[in-house]
């Protein structure tokens, strides 16, 4: 069984009730690319059961490299990515698929693109750094979307980008209500 029809075997239904919980797309993932990888032989079913969830949270010590990168530069930033990286705690939670660390995996991802989203500050543009920060912006709803439907605790982020944009924006705010 393979491409589609791996979908329905009875090996892919025992990973969808073990993934079901978590939502939609990893479970396709896992399931699908999962068991097709497992059948090839290039991954064994434990790992092809959490195939999903593998590969959302092994872009967490990448997402928030790239939170730290524009407020504190590239050397801090590898740093930080190391550090998560290097806790036992945070790979055993990612590796086993547990809820807390999939929910904190999307909302990290979340929190980095909304930082890439951020349009670049006036010397930043002089300097000619360029950030593609209206395509963030787009993957940005993309995954609250998809975060969304994988957990309603993914709603708790919005808060902090929402306390974040009022005060990073308070000065023109405030200046703007001041003229007028």
């Amino acid at each position: 069984d393979f491409g589609p029809s791996a979908l329905g075997s009875s090996s892919a239904e025992a990973i969808y009730d073990e993934m079901q919980p978590f939502g939609p797309l990893p479970t396709i993932i896992s399931g699908w690319f999962g068991e097709v990888l497992a059948r090839a032989h290039l991954l064994d079913r434990i790992v092809a059961a959490r195939l999903g969830w593998l590969l959302l949270t092994g872009a967490v010590p990448c997402a928030l490299y790239f939170i730290v990168l524009r407020s504190r530069g590239a050397r801090v930033a590898a740093l930080s990515a190391c550090a998560l990286f290097a806790m036992p705690r945070w790979v055993h939670a990612a590796a086993a698929a547990r809820e807390p660390a999939v929910v904190t995996s999307i909302c990290i991802i979340l929190l980095a693109l909304y930082v890439q989203s951020l349009s670049p500050s006036l010397a930043e543009r002089r300097r000619g750094i360029t950030v593609r920060f209206r395509c963030a912006a787009v993957a940005f709803a993309i995954a609250l979307g998809l975060g969304i439907s994988t957990s309603l605790a993914t709603l708790w982020v919005l808060p902090i980008i929402v306390v974040h944009a009022l005060v990073a924006r308070s000065r023109g705010f405030f200046a703007g209500r001041r003229r007028s």
